[in-house]
C-alpha cells in the first residue's frame, strides 16, 4: 500500500485562508496531527511527573483505521463531553434526572466499547515506546528511554514534513516510517507507573 501524502495533514500555516485553517484543525481534531500516529504528553498527576507515549501506526493502516484508534485515543474525554450533551439535552426534555443520567453513562459506555470492539484488529499493529518522570523521595526517577522516544518522535516528524514539501516521494515517505515502525519493541508497551 502507499501511503497517503502527509502534504494533506499539514497544519494551517500563516497566510493560510481562514476555511483552510479550520479544515486543518477539524482534520487533526478527527484524524489526528500526524499520519504515522501520536505523540502524547500526560501532565502531572500523583507522582508522574510527565508521561509521553509514541504510538506508530503501521504503515498501510488506512485512513479509516487511522480515524478509529485516533477517535479511540481521545474517546474519555470527548465522550464526557458528548454524554453531557446528552444528558443536558434529556434534563431539558424534562426527562427524570435519574433516567437522563443513566442515558449519558450508556452513551459513553456504548462509544468505548464500540470503539474496543472496532480498534481490536488494527491496535494489535501500533507499536509504542512510553517513558515517564516520577518524583520519589531519593529524587526524580525516569522509566523508560525518554531519549528515544524524542529522537523517534523528531524522525517521525522531519520526515513527514519532508514528503509534505516534495523533499521525498509518498513510496519514501512510507518506507522510513515503515524503518521506524520495525524497530519499535512489539508487543504491548512496558508498563509505566500512574
Amino acid at each position: 500500500m502507499t501511503a497517503e501524502h502527509p502534504a494533506a495533514h499539514a497544519a494551517a500555516r500563516p497566510g493560510v485562508h481562514p476555511a483552510d485553517a479550520v479544515r486543518h484543525l477539524v482534520h487533526d481534531a478527527v484524524d489526528g496531527s500526524h499520519v504515522w500516529g501520536s505523540v502524547d504528553r500526560s501532565p502531572a498527576r500523583s507522582t508522574v511527573v510527565q508521561q509521553v507515549t509514541l504510538r506508530v501506526n503501521r504503515p498501510g493502516t488506512t485512513p479509516a483505521d487511522r480515524r478509529l484508534l485516533h477517535v479511540r485515543q481521545v474517546w474519555p474525554a470527548a465522550g464526557a463531553v458528548l454524554a453531557a450533551v446528552c444528558l443536558l439535552v434529556a434534563i431539558a426534555a424534562e426527562v427524570a434526572p435519574p433516567v437522563a443520567a443513566l442515558a449519558a453513562a450508556a452513551v459513553w459506555v456504548a462509544g468505548a466499547a464500540s470503539l474496543e470492539l472496532g480498534t481490536r484488529r488494527v491496535r494489535g499493529s501500533v507499536r509504542e515506546l512510553t517513558a515517564s518522570s516520577t518524583c520519589t523521595p531519593s529524587g526524580l526517577v525516569v522509566v523508560g528511554d525518554a531519549a528515544r522516544v524524542r529522537a523517534t518522535a523528531a524522525r517521525l516528524v522531519a520526515v513527514e514534513r519532508d514528503a509534505a514539501a516534495g523533499r521525498i516521494t509518498p513510496a519514501r515517505f512510507e518506507a522510513l516510517w515503515g524503518e521506524v515502525w520495525e524497530a519499535l519493541p512489539a508487543g504491548p508497551p512496558a508498563a509505566a507507573p500512574r
